[in-house]
């Protein structure tokens, strides 16, 4: 009868590890970006890393241009972000718009260790975006080596702010309680068989 019983827990505890290992929950993660946009730009996101790229017009929070104006911080969940944009001509016209190839310097050195890591598409949970034009989001892929590009367009006259909120998972980690639960509701109907079994003796 021991055998029997000891058999039964065993297979019991063979299914509560497998249940508990494929089960996971996801732990979403906001990201609130604010920035001051003229012209195209894309905000970019590897990993934990994160970094403007500049197309035409003024680079992010560098409008306007005059000698005595500061630059305009991007802000990331609160924290000003200032890219540095040395070495960078501060107007792309349209038409001649800054060009890696050409040597210039399109994008800031990235922001490390500030964000949670991205980089699979199943990631995302929602995107949501307010500005006066579209922001689109290009979510990570092996064709863009994993990299989430946030795009914007501001083809008005001058700067505008927008602004966006990216949720994500950031959890890809089952949950170490889930296994605990199962045999919490399961461990009754093993001593349950066995006070049964022993009854029948």
């Amino acid at each position: 009868m021991k055998n029997k019983t000891f058999s039964l827990v065993r297979i019991f505890a063979v299914i509560v590890i497998a249940l508990s290992s494929s089960i996971s929950f996801a732990v979403p993660f906001t990201l609130n970006v604010e920035a001051y946009v003229d012209g195209k730009s894309t905000l970019k996101i590897k990993g934990n890393s994160i970094w403007w790229h500049h197309y035409e017009y003024s680079a992010p929070g560098q409008w306007p241009h005059g000698p005595q104006d500061p630059p305009i911080s991007t802000t990331i969940n609160g924290y000003e972000w200032y890219p540095d944009w040395s070495g960078i001509s501060n107007y792309w016209h349209r038409g001649n718009p800054c060009n890696v190839q050409a040597g210039h310097k399109c994008e800031t050195p990235a922001l490390v260790g500030h964000i949670p890591s991205l980089i699979d598409n199943d990631q995302i949970i929602s995107f949501d975006f307010d500005g006066r034009t579209l922001v689109e989001l290009e979510a990570p892929s092996a064709a863009n080596q994993f990299t989430t590009s946030i795009i914007f367009n501001d083809n008005y006259g001058g700067a505008d702010w927008y602004s966006f909120e990216l949720v994500y998972d950031v959890s890809n980690i089952p949950e170490p309680t889930t296994g605990f639960l199962f045999v919490l509701a399961g461990l009754p109907l093993v001593l349950i068989y066995r006070k049964r079994m022993m009854n029948k003796k």
